[in-house]
């Protein structure tokens, strides 16, 4: 019996154009999600154990307000001290984080028997990490931070910077008027008192000077014609006395009353502490909680991007557009993945026909118009061959279900178990076999042992004894034999075949049939292995109709797959849909009689 052949359809032209499918990027992110939470896991665990094992530090700052004084330079030789320039602020920052301030505090709160501060360098570790200033914007305010693993001890460390620059910038300021005070104390010659700057610029004292100076001309022009004994003479020394008196008093008076200014002068202090620094009741460093909050985006993001990778990577086919994409094969319908491991394929099998309203159903009935559509050029009785790539894909359970659907559209249907190494349609069907396929190849005459299923329209034929020459029975005149007596009394002819790797059993079916159904699991075979089958296929003759993907996910259905609702309405059982039934009659009042009575 010779096959009509449909031509394979064309792959298009034209690539669609690249976009961003953020529906492929749900099912990506639902089908990798094992993955990108034990990604994102893994991160979070490692940022938490990182977090724990940091050691918690304190701030405490110290608010120090930095007032700007006038021009009150004291100068002596030239020398003078300005505190009005506009990098006086600047300057007064770079003694805050001077080592000599650092020192000061290290020496104050003797840090050295701290163990934070043994070893190495310590005066320059508290000065780099452990005091911090932060000037106040727009403000003559500056903060001294202080740093520490303990809480007290960071207040301590920016309370004694505070004041130790307090001190500095007073000794700072007054260092020449310390010197001059100092020269000032004890006995001082008059002629150094007399170039006091004071003393020279006092107005007094230069109009004595000036009558000093005239008395003493006077006397030099006296002199010449009189004895020192002359009264006129004593009475011009005694005024020159007088004179002479009057200065050094007026001098003296200058100096205690620059001494008392000086004196007070270093009482006084541009700089003054607005706030000591307290004891903080909450570590400054590590912020646990943003830690571990970025911790939980940054695991999210890069599980995402693990998932990506490892999809893009994935060889394997999950979706409808992988089928068609990557295969460039039509795929003929999507199964719903059903139970697990633990069920058995009989338990599988009732369960989608228990219910009318099964999703699964569903499925195989629009699989059942798929295949009928792809043979629609093809009169009279159809041969069909369900195979796979690799085992445990499904392809007995998709051959029992479509053999099934298509009884149940009224057509005469043979299900043979055409799979002589490991036969599985009679597990499905709970049914003995004595005789089968088999028997029948071995023998060559007869007709094939047929059962009678339990559904209406569906007889099998399974394949009997297993057999140890499984390749030499399956000949081409035997099989075509086989299908010329199965097409003459059924409509259809559905063939359970073996793998097509690593044996070529399902290619000696294949050639003989109108048209070869490809079951693919979902996630299981390379892309790679389902084009080598395709390909095999094609070359010993046999026509793709094209493939059915099963064990897939709901998201594989794509956009146009069964929402919420409809998977609601799929699932439920009668039991389910009869309760509810109940339950809204039992709420709805019953109508009230006709004519005085009651119909029961």
């Amino acid at each position: 019996m010779s096959p009509q052949t449909i031509p394979p359809p064309q792959a298009p032209d034209t690539a669609p154009e690249l976009s961003i499918d953020l529906w492929h990027l749900w099912r990506v992110i639902r089908r990798r999600r094992q993955i990108i939470g034990a990604v994102a896991s893994l991160i979070v665990i490692v940022t938490a154990i990182a977090v724990l094992s940091m050691r918690a530090e304190y701030e405490s700052k110290a608010l120090v307000l930095i007032e700007k004084v006038g021009s009150n330079a004291l100068e002596r030789d030239g020398v003078s001290m300005d505190s009005t320039q506009d990098d006086y602020y600047q300057t007064q920052y770079a003694i805050l984080q001077s080592r000599s301030l650092a020192q000061a505090v290290f020496d104050d709160l003797k840090l050295g028997l701290y163990r934070e501060f043994q070893g190495g360098d310590a005066v320059g570790s508290l000065q780099k990490a452990h005091i911090r200033i932060e000037p106040v914007r727009r403000t003559r305010l500056v903060s001294i931070v202080g740093v520490s693993r303990d809480p007290k001890l960071a207040a301590d460390i920016a309370n004694s910077g505070a004041r130790k620059f307090i001190e500095q910038n007073l000794e700072n300021k007054l260092f020449l008027s310390k010197a001059l005070l100092k020269s000032l104390d004890g006995k001082v010659p008059q002629s150094v008192k007399e170039s006091l700057p004071a003393v020279v610029g006092s107005p007094l004292i230069q109009t004595l000077k000036g009558q000093l100076a005239s008395l003493q001309g006077e006397w030099a022009e006296l002199s010449s014609r009189y004895r020192p004994e002359h009264p006129r003479m004593q009475q011009l020394k005694a005024r020159m006395t007088a004179v002479n008196g009057q200065i050094e008093r007026e001098v003296d008076h200058i100096v205690e009353s620059l001494k008392i200014q000086l004196g007070g002068e270093f009482k006084g202090s541009n700089v003054r502490i607005v706030d000591e620094a307290r004891a903080p009741d909450w570590p400054t460093r590590p912020r646990r909680f943003r830690i571990m909050a970025l911790a939980v985006l940054l695991g999210l993001a890069a599980g995402v991007g693990v998932g990506l990778i490892v999809d893009r990577w994935d060889l394997t086919v999950r979706t409808a557009e992988d089928v068609e994409g990557m295969i460039h094969v039509p795929c003929l319908g999507l199964i719903h993945l059903i139970g697990r491991l633990e069920w058995s394929e009989t338990a599988a099998y009732d369960s989608i026909w228990r219910d009318g309203r099964s999703v699964t159903l569903e499925a195989y009935r629009n699989l059942r118009v798929a295949v009928n559509f792809r043979l629609a050029q093809v009169t009279g009785p159809k041969v069909l061959l369900v195979t796979s790539s690799i085992e445990d894909e499904g392809k007995t359970f998709v051959a029992s279900n479509l053999a099934r659907a298509f009884a149940a559209a009224g057509e005469r249907v043979l299900l043979v178990d055409g799979d002589l190494r490991r036969p599985a349609v009679h597990r499905v069907f709970e049914v003995k076999v004595e005789t089968g396929l088999s028997t029948y190849l071995s023998n060559g005459a007869g007709d094939p042992a047929r059962i009678d299923s339990s559904v209406p329209n569906l007889t099998l034929l399974p394949c009997g004894p297993v057999p140890d020459n499984a390749a030499e029975l399956l000949h081409d005149e035997k099989i075509v034999t086989l299908l010329e007596w199965a097409t003459k009394r059924y409509d259809r002819v559905i063939v359970d075949s073996s793998p097509l790797f690593p044996i070529a059993d399902a290619l000696v079916w294949g050639r003989h049939t109108h048209g070869v159904i490809l079951v693919v699991g979902a996630g299981q075979s390379r892309v790679y292995l389902i084009q080598r089958s395709v390909h095999r296929l094609r070359e010993s003759f046999a026509h793709v109709l094209g493939i059915v993907l099963n064990k897939a996910q709901y998201e594989s259905f794509g956009p146009y797959g069964y929402s919420a609702y409809y998977r609601r309405y799929y699932a439920a059982s009668n039991e389910e849909r009869l309760e509810a039934m109940a339950k809204s009659a039992a709420k709805t009042p019953p109508a009230p009689p006709v004519g005085g009575s009651s119909n029961s």
